[in-house]
């Protein structure tokens, strides 16, 4: 239609007569022109000639407006050509979007309410506890999205939570409208009694239900949307199963362990799967059979290399050592098993005659007794100086290394009977069995190695089966029938935790529901509940997984939505982060720095601003450089070191001891006796186990002596986060697991890190055990000491923090 074009219309006029009028007419409007610009100008003319100006200018407009009168009478006749053309461009126009996570307006900061502000915290902090220019930056930031990061002891979440007090009580944002994240219940429980307090010296007295609806967990926040969708109201997160009908919203996020009614759901979904999937059921059999023998040996070890030599050197006397170990087998009543003929084969093993004890064709493997467990270790058979025990093991790793078929070695009658049941019941039951999955830190049942694998990969933001079908192994790998089972096994779990009563799901799976598809599952929530994500308060951002952070978007997506298109209500929206990419310890259990690291593309707003804090205030200056000499290296968004607040000039050096009792109970004795608080950091379950029996020694005592105020905590070092005290002790040495070249190809696809290492999977727990070596240091006030067990001789190679302390000569001081 003409009325949508932009007209380009050209008018010809054919008169001559009627053009000329129109130049007269046009030659009076420029003798008017002219003559108005040399009055502007100042120039002189006189009296007469402005009067003679004045009536020309008369006679002329009159004289131009006949003309005109007379040239349209005469034009009405005239032809005119109007040409219509669209000059624009034919290409089709596109609706644009907004793509900012937040909107463009910044926060009603005002110079008044920042002097406002300042003035009360004087008053209610005191000079002494008042925050730094660094940290009155970061808390009345204007900024929609903003991220502070500070290493250890910078006070970013005493920075957090006076944002919180500023957006409340000078902002007039509602309490309902703030939500505060803290990566687990300790640290919750932590930020409410601070915050408690703070905001108590503001006058807004906060009772226990607001703390506890204020500060959430992302587990927590979690369980109160799922309780407000009518569908969703009875479900259980599997995570929660046997804690929630207590109290306990929180859980234990990126810790392994299972409680005892988990695992009883793991197992049935187990035998579950067995028996409605021929397909799990055929591959779970595939590798129980494939885990009955002797595991490929690791021909770089010193001690097994030796044994194995040693086999070989006494194969002359090999039928007379089976004889004599199957003798000690007999006497016990022990030998032959029922249901298992005793038949003695020699097999060829690298041209040489090995003897076995007997066939097992359901197993698919022959038999060899090794020495009985139990039996005295020091007995020789005759004409031997070597014990038949140690005989016993030369003879397993020869078989282990070289034999060409698969063999079963058994040190008790028990062992065997298993494997043997396990293998008849197959056909109507799953066998239960250990895993031999590479990277394991320690043994695990079948049942619940599947269950950790596929939650591993689903925290890590993939789908598991899909994943697993991607992956690439090498040719008898025995990787690669597990992850097969694994890929088979978790849809199955996850329909039974469906059928279950009360019906279950994964965190992971309700973080999915809301947050990679949030855009339709969020629009059952109602305002009043997802209102609280308006204005997010995050702790600890380096340590949330994929689908945390996606449900964290998706939530503030949703806020926007509903205030600015379907017009809610008006509110302010924003998000303030807080964290450190050096203290990031759950990434080898699926936690992401890159939420903190890429903050800004992540959480988008032409308002968005980055402070970082460089003043701590809980270590000494020796501690700050011990633990900051263990990171170097790492990347990381802020490298330097804080500079201690601390009083003395002293740089003193972190003494290191071996672990024994003599040596924690001299030190600890000394401190306790100061009257310092006193936290014991475990760096792994092995060296802690170990030094147990000393540990609950002081436990004990500091019960019976402090039953109202414990001086002394125990915690894993990777979960000490959030905590301080006087006094820290590190028992152990923090170690990687083995390898995994299956890990390294899930972790590549995550991509949960920016690396080009085709192996990220190790380029995380090996960085990660430096960060875990630096919160642990960090934890201290005034003094730590760090207790490392030695190492055996024939210990296998593995990566270890305290490789680092060589190196770091002047901030570490070893009297190992």
């Amino acid at each position: 239609m003409i009325e949508e074009k932009r007209l380009l219309v050209g008018v010809i006029v054919k008169d001559e007569g009627a053009a000329k009028s129109a130049i007269g007419a046009n030659n009076t409007l420029v003798a008017d022109v002219l003559a108005r610009l040399i009055s502007a100008a100042g120039g002189l003319h006189p009296e007469s000639y402005r009067k003679g100006h004045k009536k020309g200018f008369a006679l002329g407009r009159q004289t131009g407006f006949k003309e005109a009168q007379s040239t349209a009478a005469s034009t009405q006749n005239t032809s005119i050509t109007i040409n219509i053309e669209d000059i624009r461009s034919d290409e089709p126009e596109h609706i644009g979007f907004d793509g900012l996570l937040l909107d463009d307006a910044r926060l009603n900061v005002t110079p008044a309410l920042v002097k406002a502000f300042k003035a009360d915290a004087v008053a209610k902090l005191g000079e002494d506890h008042l925050p730094t220019d660094e940290q009155w930056k970061a808390i009345i930031v204007a900024a929609t999205s903003a991220v502070t990061i500070g290493i250890a002891g910078t006070g970013k979440t005493f920075v957090m939570m006076m944002r919180a007090i500023f957006l409340h009580c000078y902002l007039g944002i509602p309490l309902q409208q703030l939500k505060i994240l803290s990566v687990t219940k300790d640290c919750r429980l932590d930020v409410i009694g601070q915050l408690t307090h703070l905001f108590s010296l503001w006058g807004v007295i906060l009772s226990n239900e607001q703390a506890l609806d204020l500060v959430k967990t992302p587990r927590g926040l979690m369980v109160s949307l799922i309780r407000s969708i009518a569908p969703l109201q009875e479900v259980v997160p599997f995570e929660l199963m046997g804690v929630l009908d207590q109290g306990d919203e929180d859980g234990r996020p990126f810790d392994p362990r299972l409680l005892p009614d988990q695992m009883d759901v793991i197992e049935q979904a187990y035998q579950s799967a067995y028996a409605q999937s021929s397909s799990f059921a055929e591959s779970v059999q595939k590798l129980f059979l494939s885990t009955l023998p002797l595991p490929r040996p690791n021909s770089d070890n010193p001690q097994f290399v030796a044994y194995s030599d040693k086999g070989f050197a006494q194969l002359r006397d090999d039928e007379v050592i089976t004889r004599a170990l199957t003798g000690i087998w007999h006497s016990k009543g022990e030998w032959p098993m029922e249901g298992l003929e005793p038949l003695s084969t020699s097999l060829d093993v690298v041209g040489n005659s090995v003897l076995t004890n007997g066939y097992v064709e359901i197993l698919g493997a022959h038999i060899v007794l090794g020495y009985p467990k139990g039996a005295d270790r020091t007995t020789m058979r005759p004409g031997s100086k070597t014990p038949l025990y140690e005989e016993s093991l030369a003879k397993r790793a020869y078989l282990q290394r070289y034999s060409p078929v698969k063999i079963i070695w058994c040190d008790t009658p028990g062992q065997l009977n298993k494997m043997l049941r396990a293998a008849e019941a197959m056909a109507t039951h799953a066998p239960s069995f250990q895993s031999r999955m590479k990277g394991l830190e320690r043994p695990m049942g079948i049942a619940e190695c599947l269950y950790q694998t596929g939650a591993l990969i689903e925290t890590l933001g993939l789908n598991p089966s899909q994943a697993i079908a991607k992956l690439k192994f090498m040719p008898q790998d025995p990787d690669a029938q597990f992850f097969d089972c694994t890929a088979k096994f978790w849809p199955l779990f996850e329909t039974h935790l469906l059928r279950s009563t009360p019906r279950m799901m994964t965190f992971n799976r309700l973080f999915l529901m809301f947050g990679v598809q949030g855009n339709k599952h969020l629009k059952a929530v109602p305002t009043e509940v997802l209102m609280g994500m308006r204005n997010i308060l995050t702790d600890e951002l380096q340590d949330i997984s994929f689908h945390v952070g996606e449900f964290i978007k998706a939530c503030m997506a949703e806020n926007r939505h509903r205030i600015e298109v379907d017009e809610v209500s008006s509110a302010a929206i924003s998000i303030f982060a807080c964290g450190d990419d050096f203290q990031t310890a759950h990434g080898t259990q699926g936690a992401t720095p890159k939420y903190l690291t890429d903050f800004k593309s992540h959480f988008p707003s032409k308002g968005f601003e980055m402070n970082l804090l460089g003043i701590n205030f809980r270590s000494d200056q020796g501690i700050i450089h011990a633990a900051h000499s263990l990171v170097l290296g790492i990347p990381a968004v802020s490298k330097l070191a804080p500079v201690s607040v601390s009083s003395k000039a002293e740089h003193k050096p972190v003494p290191v001891y071996d672990l024994n009792g003599g040596t924690f109970m001299s030190l600890f004795d000394q401190h306790y006796a100061s009257g310092a608080q006193i936290l014991i950091l475990a760096a792994n379950p092995d060296d802690y186990r170990n030094s147990e029996s000393f540990i609950n020694v002081v436990l004990d005592r500091d019960k019976l002596e402090n039953p109202n105020q414990r001086r002394v905590r125990v915690r894993a070092a990777q979960r000490a986060k959030g905590l301080e005290a006087d006094v820290v002790f590190i028992v152990g040495d923090f170690v990687a697991s083995t390898s995994s070249w299956a890990k390294n190809q899930i972790f590549r696809r995550a991509k949960t890190i920016a690396t080009e290492d085709q192996s990220p999977f190790d380029v995380i727990q090996q960085n990660e055990l430096y960060r875990l070596a630096h919160i642990a240091l960090t934890r201290a006030r005034r003094d730590v000491f760090w207790l490392i067990p030695r190492e055996p001789v024939d210990a296998p190679a593995r990566l270890r923090a305290s490789t680092r302390i060589p190196s770091a000569t002047s901030t570490f001081i070893d009297y190992r």
